[in-house]
C-alpha cells in the first residue's frame, strides 16, 4: 500500500515493531512491513481498522483513538487487559503462540495531509512472553522443589511421604515411589508409594528401570519406544506407563551435581556414607504422557533425590544414635537390676525383659547346657501366644550335637542369625517352633565356658540381621556374668548350710529352719514333729573298722533318712553320729511311722549287695511334736532328745515318742512291731 504524503518509509519499514497510520474515521492509511507480514487480512487503501482488530478489543481501541485525537495525548493498551488487540500471526519459522502477543501505543501524528492522523505502534511481546512463561514455570518448579525439600529438614517418619506429595501437583504422575535399602540389608524394598492404578511390586523386577538404575548407579529417563532401552529389555514398573525417570540416591556423582564442594564435604563429614558408592535406594516417577519429562525435570528431581539421600543419612544416623543411647541406657539399667539379685531365675527373667526393649521379639527363651550335652529350656516368654504350653517348653530337650545353629555357636562362641527359617536347610521345625520365621541367638559364655544360649524368635521372615545379633551378644555377656555370680553364690551358700560328709543340712541351717517352721506351725495351728536319731554303739564300730569306714556308715544313714522322708521335710546332721529331721504338718502318730521306717532301713543296710558296711548298724530315734510335747523350739529339741535317750536306755534300735512320764508307763515302740 503506497503512502501519498512526503515522508520516507524506509526507516519505518525497518522498525522491529508495527507502525500503522489511521485517520479520524478509523481507516488505515499506511502500515509498515512488520505489520503486513503478520496480518491475516491483506491491506488495502482505506481498510477499516476493525478488520484487523479482535472483537474483544475494538471498544478499547476506539476509545484510545478518540482520546488521542481529541486531547493529542498518547494512549497505552496492554494485551494483558484486552488480550490481543490485533489479529497478528507469528511469521514463518518463529515461535507461534496462537498469534503474536503484543501491546499497543497510540500517538498523535499531526496533519501531514491536511487531516489528523494517529500512529499506532505495535510492540511484539513474544520474546518477553516466552521469558515470562519460562520464569513462571521456573517459579512453579522452585516452589515445588522448596515444598519437596522442606519436610526433609525434620526427622519425622512422614517426612518422605510429605516430600513426594509435594511433587505431585507439578507432574501428576501415574506412580511416584521410593525404593530403599534398609540398614543391614542389600535388597531394594518399596518404602513410599503414591499414585493410582496397579499396585507397585514390593521389590523391583530384574528388567525394570529402577533395578537397572540401582545396579548401574546412574539416573535414567525412559521414553516410550526408546530403542536404546528397548534393546536392553528395560521397562517401567507399570506396563501402562509411557515415560519414566529413575534416580539412584546417595552416589558421589549425583550429590556433587547438586551440592557445592564445601557442603558436600560437610555432609560427608557428618554422615560418613553420604556420597559414597553405597546406594540408599531409587526415586522413580512414571507417567502416562509421552515425553513427560525433560532436562529441567531431571535436574529438579535430582536435587530432590540428593536431599532425600542426605535426609536418609541424617535420619539413620539419628536413629542409630537414638538406638545406641537406648541400648546404653537399657544395658545400664539391666546391670543395675542384675546387681540387686542373686536368684538365677530372676536374672534370666530380667534379661528376657530388658532385651525385648531394644531387640523386638515374638517369643524368647534361655537355654542351659547340661553336662551330657543336653540343652534344656530354663526360662521363656511369649510361646503361649502361639499355642505352646508350659509343659511342652519345660519338657523340651535338645541334643547340642544335632541342632546345627546351637552347635555352631558352641564351636565359635559367636552369635548367629537365621534370617528365614523356611529357607534354611539346617533349621529343625519342632512343635514349639512352628511360628518362628526369623531367629537370632547368642551363646552365654562365662570364663570361656559355655553355659547356654539366649534365643529370640520372630514371625516375620528376614526380620533379624547381624546388628540384632551384636546387641543380643551384649545381653548374653551380662547374663553370663550375672548367672555365674548367682551360681557361685548359691554354691557357696549351699556349702555353708550343708554338712560336707553326708550332704545333709548342717546344724546351723537346721536350727534356723526349725525356728521358722515352729513360728509357721504356731501361726497356722498345724502340727510339727521333730525326729532325733543316733547311731547305736557307733564308737565301737569306728574303733573296730576305722574312721573311713565310720564315715561311709554315716553317709549310708544319711541316704536312708533322705529316702524315707518327703521332699518338703528337712534332714540334717546334728553333730557326730546324731541326725535330725523336721517333719512339717505331721502329727506324732505319722512321725512315729517315719522314724520306724528309718530304723528298719538302717538295720538292713548291711544286707544290700555291694554295701561298704563292715557290720550291721542300728539307730535309735526319739519323736517330739508341737504342740503336743512342746511350745517352743528349745522345748521341742529337748523333748526329742529326751525321747531318744529313753529309746537308747531301753534297748536301742527302737523309737520312743516323748512323754513327761519317765516311768515304765511311757509308751515305747520297737522298730519291728
Amino acid at each position: 500500500m503506497s503512502m501519498p504524503f512526503p515522508l520516507s518509509t524506509s526507516f519505518l519499514d525497518q522498525l522491529p515493531m508495527g507502525f500503522i497510520l489511521v485517520d479520524t474515521e478509523g481507516r488505515i492509511q499506511w502500515a509498515n512491513s512488520w505489520v503486513k507480514e503478520r496480518l491475516f487480512t491483506p491491506l488495502s487503501p482505506g481498510l477499516p481498522l476493525e478488520a484487523i482488530t479482535n472483537p474483544e478489543a475494538r471498544q478499547a481501541l476506539q476509545k484510545g483513538l478518540e482520546n488521542t485525537f481529541v486531547n493529542h495525548l498518547p494512549t497505552f493498551l496492554s494485551y494483558r487487559m484486552h488480550q490481543w488487540i490485533f489479529q497478528l500471526a507469528a511469521p514463518p519459522g518463529q515461535h507461534r503462540l496462537s498469534g503474536t502477543p503484543h501491546q499497543v501505543y497510540i500517538l498523535y501524528f499531526g496533519e501531514p495531509l491536511g487531516e489528523p492522523l494517529a500512529a499506532i505502534v505495535v510492540e511484539d511481546l513474544t520474546a518477553r512472553w516466552i521469558a515470562e512463561d519460562r520464569l513462571r514455570q521456573q517459579l512453579v518448579r522452585q516452589r515445588v522443589q522448596y515444598n519437596a525439600i522442606s519436610p526433609l529438614s525434620r526427622p519425622e517418619p512422614e517426612a518422605l511421604q510429605h516430600s513426594l506429595k509435594a511433587l505431585r501437583p507439578l507432574y501428576q504422575p501415574k506412580h511416584l515411589a521410593l525404593y530403599l535399602v534398609e540398614e543391614g540389608q542389600q535388597e531394594l524394598r518399596l518404602s513410599v508409594a503414591l499414585g493410582s492404578g496397579k499396585d507397585l511390586p514390593q521389590s523391583p523386577p530384574e528388567n525394570s528401570l529402577v533395578r537397572w538404575a540401582f545396579k548401574a548407579k546412574r539416573r535414567y529417563v525412559w521414553q516410550m519406544n526408546d530403542p536404546y532401552l528397548l534393546s536392553r529389555d528395560l521397562h517401567p514398573l507399570d506396563p501402562e506407563s509411557r515415560a519414566a525417570i529413575a534416580i539412584p540416591l546417595g552416589t558421589a556423582r549425583s550429590l556433587s551435581s547438586t551440592l557445592s564442594k564445601k557442603n558436600l564435604d560437610l555432609a560427608k563429614e557428618r554422615y560418613p556414607h553420604c556420597g559414597s558408592d553405597t546406594l540408599l535406594g531409587v526415586l522413580t516417577l512414571e507417567s502416562q504422557q509421552v515425553d513427560a519429562f525433560d532436562e529441567d525435570d531431571l535436574r529438579l528431581l535430582q536435587n530432590v533425590a540428593d536431599h532425600i539421600a542426605i535426609h536418609l543419612q541424617w535420619q539413620r544416623s539419628y536413629e542409630r544414635e537414638r538406638r545406641l543411647r537406648r541400648l546404653a541406657d537399657t544395658l545400664r539399667e539391666t546391670g543395675l537390676q542384675l546387681t540387686t539379685t542373686l536368684d538365677s531365675d530372676r536374672i534370666q527373667d530380667l534379661i528376657l525383659r530388658f532385651v525385648g526393649e531394644v531387640v523386638p521379639y515374638d517369643s524368647a527363651c534361655i537355654l542351659l547346657l547340661q553336662s551330657d550335652n543336653r540343652v534344656t529350656v530354663s526360662r521363656y516368654r511369649g510361646y503361649d501366644r502361639f499355642g505352646v504350653s508350659d509343659a511342652a517348653m519345660r519338657s523340651l530337650e535338645l541334643n547340642l550335637k544335632e541342632v546345627t545353629n546351637l552347635k555352631r555357636m558352641a564351636q565359635t562362641h559367636q552369635p548367629l542369625v537365621v534370617p528365614d527359617t523356611t529357607k534354611d536347610p539346617h533349621w529343625i521345625f519342632l512343635p514349639t517352633s512352628k511360628h518362628i520365621k526369623s531367629w537370632v541367638g547368642a551363646p552365654i559364655v562365662a570364663r570361656e565356658r559355655l553355659i547356654g544360649f539366649l534365643a529370640l524368635d520372630h514371625t516375620e521372615p528376614r526380620f533379624y540381621n547381624a546388628k540384632h545379633a551384636q546387641v543380643l551378644a551384649l545381653f548374653a555377656s551380662q547374663a553370663a556374668l550375672a548367672l555365674e555370680n548367682a551360681w557361685l553364690y548359691e554354691k557357696r551358700y549351699q556349702e555353708s548350710i550343708t554338712d560336707p560328709l553326708t550332704g545333709l543340712a548342717n546344724r546351723r541351717y537346721f536350727q534356723s529352719q526349725l525356728e521358722r517352721e515352729v513360728a509357721r506351725a504356731k501361726r497356722f495351728q498345724r502340727p510339727l514333729s521333730l525326729l532325733m536319731i543316733d547311731l547305736d554303739d557307733f564308737k565301737r564300730y569306728n574303733d573296730t573298722f576305722g574312721h573311713p569306714a565310720g564315715d561311709e556308715a554315716l553317709k549310708l544313714v544319711a541316704q536312708a533318712m533322705e529316702q524315707n522322708t518327703r521332699s518338703v521335710d528337712l534332714t540334717a546332721r546334728y553333730g557326730g553320729e546324731e541326725f535330725v529331721a523336721i517333719l512339717t504338718e505331721t502329727p506324732s502318730n505319722k512321725a512315729l511311722k517315719v522314724a520306724q521306717r528309718i530304723v528298719q532301713a538302717v538295720r538292713h543296710l548291711h544286707q544290700k549287695p555291694g554295701t561298704p558296711l563292715r557290720a550291721s548298724l542300728t539307730v535309735s530315734a526319739g519323736v517330739a511334736t508341737l504342740p503336743d510335747h512342746a511350745e517352743s523350739m528349745e522345748d521341742l529339741i529337748l523333748a526329742a532328745d529326751v525321747a531318744l535317750y529313753y529309746a537308747k536306755r531301753h534297748g536301742k534300735c527302737q523309737v520312743a515318742v516323748y512323754s513327761p512320764d519317765f516311768s515304765s508307763s511311757i509308751p515305747h515302740h520297737s522298730a519291728f512291731d
